[in-house]
């Protein structure tokens, strides 16, 4: 077995090593991340959703995570999954070795029989021989579901989240075409938030533009006014997207990263700019921009706008300090506008 500097390689290889060959990659990059997705069944042009569009590239990056989909979920009725570490109907997350499970089932849907891909498991176990001491007598079973319970979707991925095999049940729905989500998970950012936390970056329910090498972050939920805000400054601005952003450390510091999880307004960019300035919002009658000086207050306004995925203790430790670190680095403003658009010059000054 790979130990120390080339572990990396030894899960590589089970996880990733034995992709199906036949069929064509497809590649997509954002916040400097380039996903290859690979799959048991041919990927079509319009395999994906048209937002993903902007987003895909010919080849491997310097960051590359690998993912591959099969089309069958195995049978894993009395293995022992690991450590359980999140649990919240219908997601269960389990951590066994160097392995990373994510579970996703229902009680009450109707399926057929589940089916085992010969020799998985042996090779997950494999890998996991690396488990710490202990770590059996807390490994839960798959049973602990509850009566009737039925999987979904099953995710085995690498401790550093760069390689994934996803077992889901509806290919008809993968022939289909046009999907929303490259992992076919519910969102993406399931996964993004994790891998972003490896590389001090994170989501937030947000919009932003590129204005003249200058990135500006609008912060908000729901109704806030993201859409708003960026379509004023869409005349003048690129827009990267309108409901949520990348925000990510580089050495030469943050960058705001355009994604693909538009709203309303469909317009995205893989492109980003130098941070300056993140805003959150408030729908006035009156246009002004307010400075904020408190770092506690900025951090606990970042929380309340993070996007948040399967959290785990590990999670949330990177995502204090990371929002410590745009609150004492970025400058934050409390911004003001109404519809008018008379809001724009004021932030074209900045």
């Amino acid at each position: 077995m790979i130990t120390g500097k080339d572990s990396r390689l030894s899960v590589r290889t089970t996880i990733v090593g034995d992709f199906l060959s036949h069929t064509r990659p497809r590649y997509f990059r954002i916040a400097g991340i380039t996903i290859r997705i690979g799959s048991a069944i041919p990927i079509r042009g319009d395999t994906f959703a048209s937002k993903f569009k902007p987003f895909e590239v010919e080849g491997p990056g310097s960051d590359t995570v690998f993912i591959e989909h099969r089309f069958i979920i195995p049978n894993l009725n009395g293995h022992k999954m690991g450590r359980e570490i999140y649990r919240k109907a219908p997601w269960v997350v389990y951590k066994k070795g160097r392995i990373w499970i994510y579970l996703n089932y229902s009680c009450d849907t109707i399926r057929s029989s589940l089916q085992i891909v010969r020799g998985m498991w042996h090779r997950i176990r494999h890998v996991g021989q690396g488990n710490r001491r202990g770590e059996e007598s807390k490994a839960c079973y798959p049973s602990k579901l509850g009566k009737g319970a039925h999987i979904h979707l099953l995710a085995f991925c690498s401790s550093g989240q760069e390689s994934l095999r996803i077992f889901n049940h509806d290919r008809d729905q993968f022939r289909g075409g046009n999907l929303g989500s490259l992992t076919l998970f519910p969102t993406d950012q399931i996964l993004l938030a994790r891998i972003l936390a490896q590389r001090q970056g994170c989501f937030f329910h947000a919009g932003g533009v590129a204005l003249e090498n200058k990135g500006f972050v609008f912060l908000g939920h729901s109704e806030a006014g993201k859409t708003t805000i960026v379509t004023m400054m869409k005349p003048i601005a690129e827009v990267l997207c309108d409901d949520r952003m990348i925000v990510r450390r580089w050495q030469e510091g943050f960058r705001a990263h355009g994604t693909w999880s538009h709203g309303d307004l469909e317009e995205v960019s893989p492109n980003s700019a130098p941070l300056k300035g993140i805003f959150f919002l408030n729908q006035s009658r009156e246009n002004r921009i307010v400075p904020l000086a408190d770092r506690n207050e900025i951090v606990r306004k970042l929380l309340a706008c993070l996007v948040k995925p399967l959290v785990t203790s590990d999670w949330w430790e990177s995502m204090l300090d990371l929002m410590d670190d745009i609150a004492s680095e970025v400058p934050c403003f409390e911004l003001y506008f109404d519809k008018s658009g008379a809001i724009v010059p004021l932030l074209r000054e900045l």
